[in-house]
């Protein structure tokens, strides 16, 4: 649910990231054909450079060689972690209209930015559920894609 959120920021500035020759490409975790459309459908907007990765290995990558899952119990008793948590809900409920709680939202994910050729100019790995990449580091990331 949180990736809705990721995905329309990251929407926002996709003009500027393509006139830098950085094209977004997005990663699912599981396939849920109905939370497939209804993604491709409002946030998407088609199914090119959408990508299944059942063997989990982009956030594996992107979560330092191991699936980083977030604990829903210890979430819950945390009230520091809950209290941040419930922030990022806030804020992601005012810039994403609809939510749910269908399939295996535990597992944590994050975004990479790739040079041709696949060195990685930068990577943010969410720490905890609603944590977003900065729109500025990805866009300075998306600068480093055209220099040698």
């Amino acid at each position: 649910m949180f990736c809705r959120a990721e995905i329309r920021r990251l929407k926002a500035i996709e003009k500027k990231l393509n006139d830098m020759n950085c094209v977004l490409h997005c990663v699912l975790k599981e396939s849920i054909e109905e939370e497939v459309i209804e993604f491709s459908r409002d946030y998407w907007k088609s199914q090119e450079r959408l990508y299944l990765d059942e063997t989990k290995a982009f956030f594996k990558a992107v979560g330092g060689g191991v699936l980083r899952k977030s604990s829903l119990f210890l979430t819950l008793i945390n009230p520091v972690k809950m209290h941040k948590i419930t922030q990022h809900f806030k804020k992601i409920g005012e810039r994403t209209p609809k939510n749910n709680l269908k399939g295996e939202g535990l597992i944590m994910g994050g975004l990479m930015v790739f040079k041709r050729g696949g060195e990685v100019v930068y990577s943010h790995r969410e720490k905890e559920w609603g944590d977003c990449a900065p729109i500025e580091e990805v866009l300075e990331a998306a600068k480093k894609t055209t220099t040698s």
